[in-house]
């Protein structure tokens, strides 16, 4: 299968979870906003306008999936992958937004002067809403990972967020119902359950930062880069090993050094068996760039990731 063919299939894969994840989110987000009213329930209503803000983040990373993985023209040579790492950050910004929200309308419902007692359609619907998205993030972040997309993980995680809130929710109400003094847990649940939800903003958020200001991948990524490469025959050392991420895929390049008597031919050769290495080695590479010098100084270390 060529390259254009996995990425229109991971597309689909992605798009098809995606627009599968929307129709849950507004069955649970009408049927958590209609029984926490119904059911004096603020906590469910929060829950509710979350599963909202999950049909808003599906249509982000429908979006990131579908032009990110458009094959790279003559204006973007190098795809439009930055695209998925853009929906990331959008998505880590409405979680905060929203963790934001929340905690003020928590706040707010505790200066009221009485609260009532949820009912029990509103805990069956908190029972319902965490099985359904528990459901989701497994099915969600294991196809993330398997297409190593960002976007679809972020997305997985936020489902996840949804999960905890409902099972958060779901105890709040099973305990207001057993004694009135303890209807005021049901706003307390909201304001816990924010701090959870922005910090998982924070972290995607963040990592999509760090994708988009091309941060070099972990410290054991550029090390695996290093030791397959000087492994390969003719390979007399190397320096200037770099990468970056690019969506969920890495771009690699580096310096080998070769004998100097040696053919041009030949050390075409040698640096097409270190790009093939390279890729067999992560699986996860968009591009490997192999620069060959004559070995005329000795190796620099692994730690030297830059410079002319």
């Amino acid at each position: 299968m060529g390259s254009e063919s996995r990425h229109s299939s991971a597309a689909s894969s992605g798009l098809r979870i995606s627009a599968l994840g929307a129709a849950i989110n507004i069955l649970l987000c009408a049927a958590k906003v209609t029984a926490g009213i119904y059911g004096s329930s603020r906590a469910l209503v929060a829950d509710g306008l979350h599963s909202l803000s999950d049909l808003a983040t599906d249509a982000v990373v429908a979006l990131g999936l579908y032009y990110g993985n458009q094959p790279y023209d003559a204006n973007h040579p190098y795809g439009h992958k930055k695209i998925e790492t853009l929906a990331e950050l959008v998505t880590g910004g409405l979680l905060i937004a929203f963790a934001v929200w929340m905690v003020a309308s928590s706040v707010k419902a505790l200066g009221q002067p009485s609260l009532a007692a949820p009912s029990t359609l509103a805990l069956a619907i908190a029972a319902v809403s965490i099985a359904a998205k528990e459901w989701l993030f497994r099915a969600t972040h294991r196809l993330g990972r398997k297409l190593r997309s960002g976007a679809l993980v972020a997305n997985a995680w936020h489902h996840r967020s949804d999960a905890l809130t409902s099972v958060v929710t779901l105890a709040a109400i099973a305990l207001a119902r057993l004694h009135p003094s303890l209807v005021i847990l049901d706003p307390l649940a909201s304001i816990g359950v924010s701090v959870l939800v922005g910090k998982v903003g924070v972290d995607i958020a963040r990592a999509a930062f760090h994708g988009i200001i091309d941060t070099a991948p972990e410290p054991h990524v550029v090390e695996r880069i290093w030791d397959v490469s000087i492994e390969q025959e003719g390979v007399l050392g190397l320096h200037k090993v770099r990468a970056r991420y690019l969506g969920g895929q890495i771009i690699a390049d580096l310096h080998i050094k070769v004998d100097p008597r040696i053919s041009v031919l030949a050390g075409h050769r040698i640096a097409s068996a270190v790009e093939a290495a390279i890729c067999s080695e992560l699986g996860n590479v968009y591009d490997v760039t192999v620069h060959v010098e004559p070995s005329v100084s000795d190796d620099s270390p692994p730690g030297e990731t830059g410079g002319n």
